[in-house]
């Protein structure tokens, strides 16, 4: 009578392959969700302020920004290394030409509104889109969106980065 191979080391090795396999199947299906969240909380290692000052938009935006500004709204965020201002202001129409030039800008052109100006999440107040009439104006690292809907005030949306 022949002896029976012991079925021990048989039904380990297949429990070990089926937890590997198992094992693996987590990891391609974990892997790409993982990566999604670690994308979407990348906002989480950044910071964002919106007190700012006429003198801190100055400063970042680095523009002079003309004595009679309303309406002054701004955001600073950073993002690990990333920063990028956004502002908003209304102007006289007179003055369009020194905000552009203390800025290094270019004469305004018509031109398409980008999409997006900032990797996060916009401010409420951040709505160029609804403009019916604009120009805008780009250098490396910044631009300005200027809405002429209003021939008393233009509303300047201003976007630096950095």
């Amino acid at each position: 009578m022949r002896p029976s191979p012991d079925p021990g080391p048989c039904s380990l090795r297949c429990v070990g392959i089926v937890l590997l396999y198992l094992v693996s199947i987590g990891v391609v299906v974990a892997f790409p969700i993982w990566c999604c969240m670690a994308y979407a909380s990348l906002g989480a290692l950044g910071e964002s302020h919106d007190d700012l000052t006429r003198e801190d938009v100055e400063s970042y935006g680095r523009i002079h920004l003309p004595p009679d500004v309303r309406d002054l709204q701004a955001r600073w965020n950073m993002v690990i290394t990333k920063q990028w201002l956004l502002a908003r202001f209304s102007i006289a129409p007179g003055d369009l030409p020194d905000l552009l030039a203390s800025g290094g800008f270019p004469a305004p052109k018509p031109g398409p509104i980008p999409c997006r100006s900032s990797p996060g999440r916009e401010p409420d107040w951040w709505t160029p889109e609804t403009a019916r009439s604009y120009l805008r104006s780009e250098i490396d690292r910044g631009e300005i969106i200027v809405v002429t809907d209003r021939p008393d005030r233009h509303v300047v949306y201003l976007v630096r980065r950095w």
